[in-house]
């Protein structure tokens, strides 16, 4: 992550894993490995404040 003045920007990414449980349309109940990326800027004022822009991309794969 790369800040400066109060402004931050960064780029994050990764495997995911999950299981889906309960879901009555996608029966696949195995673990299942995605992946997940994105960015996000932030801007800091005073007193503590600030807001966070944020884009991110998910998308599950196949089971295990």
């Amino acid at each position: 992550m790369v800040s400066g003045q109060g402004n931050s920007l960064g780029i994050y990414g990764g495997p995911s894993l999950c299981r889906l449980q309960g879901n009555d349309v996608f029966k696949q109940v195995d673990p299942i490995v995605g992946y997940q990326f994105g960015g996000l800027y932030s801007r800091w004022f005073n007193k503590g404040f600030g807001a966070q822009a944020q884009l991110s991309l998910a998308r599950m794969g196949g089971a295990l």
